[in-house]
C-alpha cells in the first residue's frame, strides 16, 4: 500500500510519497533496539501495531552519552495502531508481551527544518 502525499506527523506542511509492505505476522518481534535518523533534528515517529489483544510494550531509552532519559509503556490491541515519538538523541530498548510491528517514520522538513 501507499501513499502519494504522505505528512508526518499528520498536519505538517510538506509532504512525499510514503510505501509500506506487510511482513507476516509470524515474523513480528518482541524486542527492539531503536536508532535516530541521522539528519533529523527534532524526533522520529514510530508506529506500534499488535498481534494480540491486550499486548504490553515497555521502552526503555538513553541519550548518546548513555545517560537515561525516559521509560514509557502502554497497552495495544490486535489490529491497533499507537504512534509515538522518540527525540532524535535517543536510542531506546523496546519489549512487548506478544509480537508487534515497530514502524520507524521520517519527520517531514516544517518539523525540524532539516532538509534531508
Amino acid at each position: 500500500t501507499g501513499q502519494q502525499c504522505a505528512q508526518v506527523p499528520n498536519g505538517y506542511g510538506f509532504c512525499d510519497i510514503l510505501v509500506e509492505q506487510m511482513p507476516p505476522v509470524q515474523t513480528w518481534g518482541n524486542a527492539f533496539i531503536t536508532s535516530p535518523l541521522k539528519t533529523r533534528r527534532a524526533y522520529d515517529v514510530f508506529y506500534t501495531l499488535g498481534s494480540v489483544s491486550n499486548t504490553r510494550v515497555y521502552a526503555s531509552c538513553y541519550a548518546n552519552s548513555g545517560s537515561f532519559t525516559q521509560n514509557f509503556n502502554f497497552i495495544v490491541n490486535e489490529g491497533e495502531k499507537v504512534i509515538h515519538k522518540i527525540k532524535y538523541d535517543e536510542f531506546c530498548w523496546i519489549e512487548a508481551t506478544q509480537p508487534i510491528l515497530l514502524v520507524q517514520l521520517s519527520v517531514g522538513i516544517s518539523v525540524d527544518n532539516v532538509n534531508a
